[in-house]
């Protein structure tokens, strides 16, 4: 009996070591799983950091874009009117030259 005894406290023994092992080894698992999820957590926070930025920065360069085109058709305007001007100025001047050489 005392055999019987000392081999099943042997074996229990052995079992609780295992079980133990067991144990360390899944919390060192999920102590890594958690670890590398926070570090997935942190990198998709920087990318979204990271877009939100680009996304501002897009929107102020399409309103410089905006603002840029603006200025051209004003430009383009003032060439237009320039050119009619111009045009006048060289109708009358030919009508004054017509004139003078009456």
């Amino acid at each position: 009996e005392r055999r019987c005894a000392a081999s099943g406290r042997s074996e229990a023994e052995t079992l609780l070591v295992e079980l133990e092992t067991a144990r360390q080894s899944l919390e060192q698992e999920k102590t890594s799983k958690l670890q590398a999820a926070e570090t997935q957590q942190r990198q998709l926070q920087q990318v979204e950091a990271s877009l939100a930025e680009e996304s501002l920065q897009a929107g102020a360069t399409a309103e410089k874009l905006r603002r840029a085109r603006a200025e051209v058709r004003q430009l383009e305007v003032g060439v237009a009117e320039s050119s009619r001007l111009r045009s006048s100025l060289e109708e009358a001047r030919a009508q004054l030259a017509d004139e003078a050489a009456v």
